[in-house]
């Protein structure tokens, strides 16, 4: 063995013996150990091999986010509730991360709604929940049916009355729609949301003029809601406004880099412009991520 070989060696045994660690192997076996842990529901075991393997590979998201999986299921939520978000802070559109971090969260927030049923269960806040549970289900005559309870014990709840107008909407009733976002906006004149409701409604009337002034009111109170951003571009591009609609559409994707139907839209755009090669690029791209979308929620 040469002094450079010996010298190697000696080098990784001192970093053996200060990390405790192995060689490169053995860090992949203690993966593959925290991994079939998990599976087999030792999430203990799990949770022991995955720490101790990501003190040398801080940066494997995946194995991170099993990590916090196994937290999970150890009941340590805080936890992993940190893993996750730490995976997000270095990869933002890290789908796995978003995913487990929304079912996490609503776990947690299905645990508060139990103490706060307990606490106060004819609350306004309760029925509001309610109404959002209800709605996530399409059971909309009993969101509606909540909502208005809700409005019966605090008639001040904005966001209750652009809920309602959200409902109307879903089901086609523009003109109840349009009622309520304004009901909504005369109680609360920042309610961005009533804003963008309102231009959807005006859009499915055909007036898009209307429609692209309350898309831009709603994005001058909020500059980072994306579906404002999108509605912008799709309402400039149906007036012939090809150009202007490629910044809107641009920011929707910024903002929400999965969404499909901002990258379909700005390839249309681009296609109008006669920038061919950026409308091909685009447009595969939306496809692409159609499929993913699809596949993700099947």
């Amino acid at each position: 063995m040469s002094v450079h070989e010996r010298g190697a060696r000696f080098v990784t045994g001192i970093l053996t013996l200060l990390l405790g660690i192995g060689p490169v192997s053995a860090q992949t076996s203690l993966l593959d150990r925290g991994r079939e842990a998990f599976y087999e529901g030792r999430v203990v075991a799990a949770v022991e091999n995955l720490e101790t393997y990501l003190r040398v590979d801080p940066r494997n998201h995946e194995a991170r986010i099993l990590l916090a999986r196994a937290l999970t299921g150890a009941g340590r939520n805080d936890e992993s509730f940190a893993q996750l978000k730490r995976v997000l802070e270095e990869d933002p559109v890290n789908a796995d991360a978003l995913f487990y971090l929304a079912s996490l969260s609503l776990a947690l927030s299905q645990t508060q709604y139990g103490r706060l049923y307990e606490l106060a269960p004819e609350s306004a806040r309760v029925h509001q929940l309610m109404a959002q549970s209800f709605e996530l289900r399409e059971r909309f005559e009993e969101a509606e049916e909540e909502y208005q309870k809700a409005l019966a014990v605090d008639p001040g709840l904005t966001e209750v009355i652009t809920a309602l107008g959200d409902l109307s909407r879903t089901l086609g009733k523009f003109a109840e729609a349009t009622e309520r976002y304004r009901r909504a906006l005369a109680a609360d004149p920042s309610d961005y949301r009533a804003l963008y409701g309102l231009g959807v409604c005006r859009r499915f009337d055909e007036d898009h003029p209307g429609a692209r002034d309350y898309f831009e009111r709603s994005l001058a109170l909020a500059p980072g809601f994306a579906p404002g951003h999108l509605a912008l571009g799709m309402t400039l591009l149906r007036m012939g406004d090809a150009r202007g609609a490629v910044a809107p559409l641009l920011e929707a994707i910024r903002l929400e880099p999965d969404l499909d139907q901002a990258y379909f839209q700005l390839g249309q755009a681009y296609q109008r412009l006669g920038r061919t090669d950026e409308a091909r690029l685009t447009l595969d791209k939306a496809r692409e991520l159609r499929m993913k979308n699809l596949l993700r929620f099947r």
